[in-house]
Parts: C-alpha cells; structure tokens; sequence
C-alpha cells in the first residue's frame, strides 16, 4: 500500500481505499510536531488554562449548562484560549501550564485533534471531552492513558479539585502514572510528526 495525505477532514484515521493501480491507500493526518526536542519547554508558571477549539465552542457544565469562553474567563481570566489558527496562540495556551482544558467539538476536525498534539508536545496534561477521549486509541494506544476524559465541568472547581490532586503528595503516584504516559505519548507522536506528510512512509 502507500501512505497519502487526508485532504479531506470526514476521512477517518487511517482510512484504506483501493486505487487505480490495485494498490491500498491509507490516509494520514497531515499534523506537524511543533516543538523541536521532547520534554518541558519552559517553567511551568501557570497551573491550568481552557482552550476552545473555535469562538463559539463550550464545554458541557453542570446541570445541562454550557460552559463558554466568557464563562471560562471568570474564574480563569487571562488563562482562556481560542483557537484562531496560530501556532502562537497554541503555545502561548499550553507551554506554560501544567493542565489544561480542552473545550469543544472535535469531531469535525483532523483526528487527532492539533490542539491535544499540541498540549502533549508541551507537556501540557490534556482533559478532553468523553466523546474524544473514547477515540484516542485509533491513533497510539497509550494516548488513552496520556489524557483524561471529563463529562461536565464547573471551572473553578474543577481547577480546584486537579490543583489538589497534583500538589497533594499522597497522590504522587497517581500525578506520576500520568506523566509516564504523557512523556511517552510525547515521544510517540515526535517520531510521527517530525517528518513533513509527503516524506512520511
């Protein structure tokens, strides 16, 4: 078979079609690692930030409610991120927090999502919504392991309840479990990505 490019978003992971030659084709996601070297790129200085996968995205709150990037900000102002298509707004949501909050319908974009590609390069543990989360092993299968999945989120309580599970030092181990996976998804997707799509085989 040969590998070729999704141009299309609704083509799923690794899809296989038959072409003129007889040949598979398996479609990839087209992503590119955005940071040069593994690990952590800069202090941690933030603890958590929200990111929105567009202007109009939610996350799915307590009682029914939706929770919006203007309702993110009061208990998170200056921490809300939207996605705007930058490389800069990416990193300046993810390389200095320790967690962070992914928001949004992630079903009609590039599986796996740029933004969850992104919390991982930065060492940026991701919580995502159940739906995505129920996914994540079609493309690495400790991915599952190196994100967490939420249902509904109160904001101010959820940062409450991670700040402390990550600095409660009976909980060491469950923090560490996690950042096992995280590094290791890391690398994983560094070695996927670090070739440009037309020189990946």
């Amino acid at each position: 078979g040969e590998l070729v490019e999704a141009l299309d978003d609704e083509l799923p992971y690794l899809a296989a079609e038959d072409s003129e030659n007889g040949r598979l084709r398996y479609f990839f996601d087209a992503h590119v690692f955005p940071v040069s070297r593994l690990g952590s790129h800069a202090p941690k200085v933030h603890f958590m930030s929200v990111f929105f996968s567009s202007a109009d995205a939610v996350c799915a709150g307590p009682q029914g409610t939706d929770v919006t990037p203007i309702d993110a900000a009061v208990d998170l102002d200056g921490h809300v991120f939207i996605e705007d298509g930058t490389h800069e707004t990416r990193r300046a949501a993810f390389e200095e927090y320790e967690v962070t909050l992914l928001c949004g319908d992630f079903s009609h974009e590039a599986f796996p999502p740029l933004a969850l590609v992104y919390s991982l390069a930065y060492a940026s543990h991701p919580f995502v919504p159940r739906s995505l989360h129920a996914n994540l092993s079609q493309v690495l299968f400790h991915l599952p392991d190196a994100a967490q999945a939420f249902g509904r989120v109160n904001v101010g309580q959820f940062r409450k309840l991670l700040w402390d599970l990550f600095h409660d030092a009976d909980k060491e181990e469950e923090v560490h479990f996690k950042q096992t996976f995280m590094f290791l998804t890391q690398q994983l997707l560094f070695y996927r990505y670090r070739e440009l799509p037309p020189q990946r085989a």
